[in-house]
C-alpha cells in the first residue's frame, strides 16, 4: 500500500473546523505526532492537558498509538490500532489520513510474521476505499485499491514461503570484544563462518553484506528477477535472502532476512575519486568482508546494549528486570519514527531531536534551519565554511557546505555534556534533512566511558 493523499490532518470529530476562531490544540498535538516529533508531542500533552479535555477520549487514544509506536510497545500499538480503526465513528472522522493508520498496522502485523493479520488488515482497508466516504477521486480509488490487492499478494507469498524468524539465548547477559576503531565492530559468526560485523542503527535492513560474501556464507537467495532495489532514494543492483543463523556469543537469530548488494561497497565511490583515498576508505570503511547489523535485528535482540568504551566491550542484557549499570531513572529519550531511531538533546534553551546514526563516526550535526533560527542567538559559528565529504556504503555526498559551532552547550538528560576537545566538533551542514541533526557514535565514544541504550524503557544513559 502507498499513500498517494496528501495528509489533510482532518482530525476526529472535525475538530479542524474549531481552528479559525480558537487555538486547535488537539491539531497541534496530532501534527506533532504525525511529523515524528514525539518528545515534543509529550511534553505539549503534558502542558496544554486541560486544553486537549473536550475530545479526551479520542485524543487520549490517537495519542496512545502513536506513542506506543515511537516508544517501542508493538503489542500496545496493535491493540490501539485495532481499537481506533474498528470503531466506524473514529475511522470517518479522521478524514483520508486513515489510510497512514491502515498501513502501521499492517506493518505491525508483518514485523511479527502474522501475515493472516496483515492481510486481514489490507482488505478491511480495501472495504474503507469501497465505500469512501470522503469522495475521494475514481482515479486515486484505483490506484490505492489496485496497490492494496498487490500487497495481499505478497503477503499471501510470504505466508507460504517466508521462514519464521526466532532467537535463542544461552545467558542473559552476553559478552562481545569490540575492536580498536572508530565504528561499532565486532566478530560474530553467520552460518558457522567468523565475519566481522559493523553495527548501524542507520541501516533499515536486517542485514547486509556484498555477494561475494554472501555466496560464501551459504545465505539462500529468494527467488525474484528483480535485482533492481530503491535505497535512500537510489537505484541499487541489490537481492534478497536468508541466513540460517547468526550467533552473536550466547544469542543465535534463526532466518533473518539479509539484503545482498551485487556491486561492491567501493563501486560506489565517485570514479573521478583519489585512487589513495579509495583504496584507504576501501580499507577501512567499506570493507569487502563485513555484514552491516541492522536496527530490525538490533531491536530483535532488544534488552540493553551496554558499551564499555574504555575496555571495548560490549554486553548485551537480556531481561527487562536486569540490573542495570546506571540507575535508570529517566523517562524515554530515544523514540522510532518511520523505521529509524531519534535522540533528544538539549542545546542550550533548544531541544533538539536528532537521527542517531551508529553507523557514522561523527560526533553532532546540527540542520541549518535548526542551527540559525533556533540557536543562533547562543552559539556562535564559525564564520568560514568548510566543505564536507561524507562516504557511506551506497554512495557519496561531495563539497557539502558546513560551519564549525563554537562553544555549544549539550544536555543529556539534563547533565552538560564536555565538548572542549577537536575530536568532539559540533558541526551546522547544510543539506541534511534529519530533523534538527544527527548524533554519530563519536558523540559516545569521544565523550563518555560507558554508554547503555535499553530498547526496554528506550532511554540512553551515559557515563563521564
Amino acid at each position: 500500500m502507498k499513500i498517494y493523499l496528501s495528509f489533510l490532518f482532518l482530525f476526529c470529530l472535525n475538530i479542524l473546523s474549531y481552528g479559525q476562531v480558537q487555538r486547535n490544540y488537539a491539531q497541534e498535538l496530532f501534527n506533532l505526532m504525525m511529523n515524528g516529533r514525539n518528545f515534543e508531542a509529550r511534553e505539549f500533552k503534558t502542558q496544554h492537558r486541560d486544553q486537549l479535555q473536550q475530545h479526551k477520549n479520542v485524543v487520549e487514544l490517537v495519542y496512545n498509538m502513536h506513542m506506543s509506536l515511537a516508544f517501542n510497545k508493538p503489542d500496545s500499538a496493535i491493540m490501539y490500532f485495532e481499537e481506533f480503526l474498528g470503531n466506524p465513528y473514529h475511522v470517518r472522522g479522521i478524514g483520508p489520513i486513515v489510510s497512514y493508520y491502515y498501513i502501521r498496522l499492517c506493518e505491525l502485523y508483518e514485523d511479527k510474521q502474522q501475515f493472516d493479520k496483515s492481510i486481514s488488515t489490507v482488505q478491511k482497508y480495501i472495504n474503507y476505499l469501497k465505500e469512501n466516504p470522503y469522495s475521494l477521486s475514481p482515479d486515486v480509488v484505483k490506484k490505492e485499491t489496485i496497490e492494496a490487492q498487490y500487497k495481499i499478494s505478497s503477503l499471501k507469498e510470504r505466508l507460504d514461503h517466508e521462514p519464521m524468524r526466532r532467537i535463542v539465548r544461552d545467558s542473559k547477559d552476553n559478552q562481545l570484544n569490540l575492536k580498536d576503531d572508530p565504528h561499532i565492530r565486532f566478530d560474530a559468526l553467520y552460518n558457522g563462518h567468523i565475519i566481522e560485523t559493523f553495527f548501524d542503527t542507520g541501516l533499515t535492513a536486517f542485514c547486509s553484506m556484498e555477494k561475494d560474501l554472501a555466496d560464501e556464507i551459504g545465505v539462500k537467495y529468494k527467488p525474484s528477477k528483480d535485482s533492481i532495489r530503491l535505497i535512500n532514494g537510489k537505484p541499487i543492483k541489490a537481492i534478497e535472502g536468508y541466513i540460517d543463523r547468526i550467533e552473536l556469543k550466547g544469542i543465535k537469530l534463526y532466518n533473518i532476512p539479509v539484503l545482498i548488494l551485487m556491486d561492491r561497497f567501493t563501486s560506489h565511490l565517485p570514479k573521478h575519486s583519489n585512487p589513495d583515498y579509495k583504496q584507504r576508505v576501501g580499507d577501512n570503511l567499506l570493507k569487502s568482508k563485513q555484514v552491516l547489523f541492522g536496527l530490525p535485528a538490533i531491536k530483535m535482540i532488544g534488552g540493553q546494549f551496554e558499551f564499555d568504551w574504555k575496555s571495548n566491550m560490549l554486553i548485551i542484557h537480556e531481561a527487562k528486570d536486569q540490573k542495570k549499570p546506571i540507575a535508570n531513572t529517566l523517562k524515554p529519550n530515544i523514540a522510532f519514527f518511520n523505521n529509524s531511531t531519534y535522540l533528544n538533546l538539549k542545546i542550550h534553551e533548544t531541544d533538539f531531536t536528532g537521527f542517531l546514526d551508529l553507523g557514522s563516526d561523527h560526533y553532532l550535526f546540527l540542520t541549518y534551519p535548526y542551527f540559525f533560527k533556533s540557536n543562533s542567538a547562543y552559539v556562535k559559528n564559525d564564520s568560514q565554511k568548510q566543505p564536507y565529504t561524507r562516504t557511506g556504503f551506497l554512495g557519496v555526498q561531495e563539497n557539502i557546505e558546513r560551519y564549525r559551532v563554537k562553544n555549544p552547550v549539550i544536555y543529556l538528560n539534563n547533565k552538560k555534556v564536555a565538548v572542549n576537545q577537536p575530536q568532539r566538533e559540533v558541526f551546522a551542514v547544510a543539506n541534511m534533512n534529519n530533523f534538527d541533526g544527527e548524533v554519530g557514535v563519536g558523540f559516545f565514544k569521544n565523550t563518555f566511558s560507558k554508554t547503555v541504550i535499553d530498547f526496554n524503557n528506550m532511554t540512553i544513559e551515559c557515563e563521564d
